[in-house]
């Protein structure tokens, strides 16, 4: 007998899990097979002992994001972003890489908001206020106000406001008897003597009063009365030339607007049978200006004649003060009696002089004593008006010229005598000596940009002595 032994060994077969991710658009290759897509993937493999092995790849696929941030600034401003500084408008795209670590696409669209910059001309009536930001403003002028815009951002308004009087004026006239007058802008007529008192409007829509005075013809008074009149607001008085040619009267008056009337005019009556030119007080104070009057004249309480006339009060010569011997400047709103010149054209001896529309005058060959400087200023608010004339005095028979130089420049000395000069610096040092002769000597001015003080003592005569200040530029 034979006996045969079977030893039998049983191999497992196996299941496998594979856990797998990628990024999208990335790829994975498993047992020579490429995957793109999410998914359950299972193969059949055979072991080493010939048995079925399964094995199942679990494959995640992360998405990359594409993501879109929009922001404002405002201009001057900057916006911090993923640790950059941006500070002009543009789209900006940074790659950052999310927490599987596949990338994730960020774009910034940024603006950037201008400020605003806005002008208001604006005209309202006299009494009348114009709102700006919540402030009320009733004075002519320009004003700013910082706003907020619509943006968030700044928006800077500016406003020239100016302010229009009001009118009041009278009419005096005179009909025959049976005779119609018709009311000029109003078209209204009438036949009967007597005050009649109309409420128009101005071309800025500013209330305009106009009284119109009618009376039956007396015997009507036949004059020559000036159209105009001129004066320095400083003056105790302006004249008016009239010259009665025919018809009688017992008394004569002179009757004021309403702005002549606000400045410190006063209105007028005389009784007299003689008529000689008018001397008229001009009120203390009064502002430089154009105001009206009319010259009347009654006979028994009867209107005779009527003659309107301007009254043109120049700016006084104190607007302007003389500087030394060769510049003359207008005085700022401090001291010239508050006014807010914005332009200027300078005048000698009545004619314009071309190119000199400073608010100073400068003549390097010095001013000549005697003549007569005025100059045609304009307020702020477009009011034009001459000033009176400044009449240039002898200061000094020392010359010193020109006192506004440049550096290392000829500086020029002329005396009428022998003298000695100084030059100072404004810590005291003395910066040079001269001996001086009668006649003109040019030293040089300092390098230095500063300011300078020179003293020339003249020898013999004191009074010509005195102190020059030197800007050297």
């Amino acid at each position: 007998d034979s006996t045969v032994t079977l030893h039998l060994t049983v191999h497992p077969t196996y299941s496998h899990d594979i856990e797998a991710s990628i990024c999208q658009g990335d790829s994975y290759l498993w047992e020579g097979s490429t995957y793109t897509a999410a998914g359950d993937y299972t193969k059949t493999l055979v072991s080493r002992y010939g048995c079925d092995s399964t094995v199942t790849l679990h494959l995640t696929v992360h998405p990359t994001y594409s993501h879109d941030i929009t922001a404002a600034i405002c201009q001057g401003d900057s916006y911090l972003w993923e640790g950059s500084t941006y500070t002009a408008a543009g789209d900006y795209t940074k790659t950052l890489v999310s927490r599987y670590g596949c990338d994730s696409t960020v774009t910034l669209h940024l603006t950037v908001h201008q400020a605003d910059s806005v002008t208001i001309n604006e005209v309202i009536c006299d009494g009348e206020q114009y709102q700006l930001d919540g402030r009320p403003y009733n004075v002519s002028g320009r004003y700013t106000a910082r706003l907020t815009n619509a943006a968030g951002c700044d928006s800077v308004v500016t406003l020239n406001l100016q302010v229009m009087p009001k009118y009041e004026r009278t009419i005096y006239d005179s009909i025959c008897g049976g005779c119609s007058y018709t009311m000029p802008g109003t078209g209204i007529v009438y036949t009967t003597p007597g005050t009649y008192r109309h409420a128009l409007s101005s071309v800025y829509g500013c209330d305009s009063v106009v009284n119109l005075v009618l009376t039956f013809v007396s015997e009507r008074i036949m004059a020559r009365v000036d159209e105009s009149v001129t004066a320095c607001a400083d003056d105790a008085n302006y004249t008016l030339q009239a010259l009665v040619q025919a018809g009688t009267f017992t008394e004569y008056g002179i009757l004021y607007d309403g702005k002549a009337h606000e400045a410190g005019f006063r209105d007028t009556t005389v009784q007299t049978l003689s008529f000689m030119p008018l001397d008229m007080p001009i009120p203390h104070g009064a502002r430089a200006g154009v105001y009206n009057a009319t010259l009347y004249f009654r006979n028994q309480g009867q209107l005779t004649g009527a003659f309107p006339y301007t009254i043109t009060l120049r700016y006084p010569s104190s607007v302007m003060l003389q500087k030394w011997d060769d510049a003359i400047g207008v005085q700022n709103s401090d001291y010239n009696g508050g006014y807010d010149f914005v332009a200027f054209q300078w005048y000698q001896n009545g004619r314009a002089i071309t190119g000199e529309t400073k608010s100073y005058i400068y003549i390097p060959e010095k001013l000549q004593p005697g003549a007569e400087f005025s100059v045609l200023l304009t307020e702020r608010d477009g009011t034009q008006i001459m000033s009176c004339g400044l009449q240039v005095e002898a200061r000094t028979r020392v010359l010193v010229y020109p006192t506004v130089v440049g550096r290392s420049r000829p500086l020029k000395i002329r005396t009428e005598k022998a003298a000695h000069g100084v030059l100072y610096d404004m810590h005291g040092t003395v910066i040079g000596r001269y001996d001086l002769s009668q006649g003109e000597h040019v030293i040089t001015s300092p390098a230095q940009s500063a300011v300078y003080l020179l003293r020339i003592d003249v020898d013999d005569d004191p009074r010509q002595s005195g102190t020059y200040t030197i800007l050297v530029r």
